[in-house]
């Protein structure tokens, strides 16, 4: 864990610990519409069933849960979203919310990818803030 502190530390980004495996912290991005958003970021080291290490980059919550759920709308387009990009996946967690999530091989987790982790989740978590927020309005 000590590698994405100075991760965190190197960009200047706020953070906590979360348990031995995990940090917490946020970013902004800018969207389409010229407003910023804010998201949180957990970071987790995580080992798979095969045993293969991975650094867990995660927007929790990308988008809370409503208290009618989601529209089946914007459930089957983010079934979609999920076929068409090939490592960014968006999650449901414990609680219904949305989550956006991206896992890096921990050995191959270094200033490059860590940076390219972090633009990939802005630029993701950007592109489908308004349509999201469209279809949960339409509900």
């Amino acid at each position: 864990m000590q590698r994405l502190v100075h991760f965190l530390t190197q960009r200047d980004m706020l953070h906590e610990a979360i348990g031995e495996q995990g940090l917490v912290s946020a970013f902004s991005v800018g969207l389409p519409n010229g407003r910023k958003r804010a998201f949180d970021l957990l970071l987790l080291e995580i080992t798979d069933d095969l045993g293969d290490d991975y650094v867990r980059f995660a927007i929790l919550p990308y988008l809370a849960r409503p208290p009618d759920g989601f529209p089946l709308q914007l459930l089957k387009r983010i079934s979609e979203i999920n076929y068409e990009l090939p490592c960014l996946k968006f999650v449901l967690d414990d609680d219904g919310d949305l989550g956006l999530i991206l896992d890096i091989c921990a050995d191959r987790c270094d200033d490059t990818r860590f940076d390219f982790a972090l633009q990939l989740l802005a630029d993701y978590g950007g592109a489908y803030e308004a349509e999201f927020a469209t279809m949960i309005g339409s509900n």
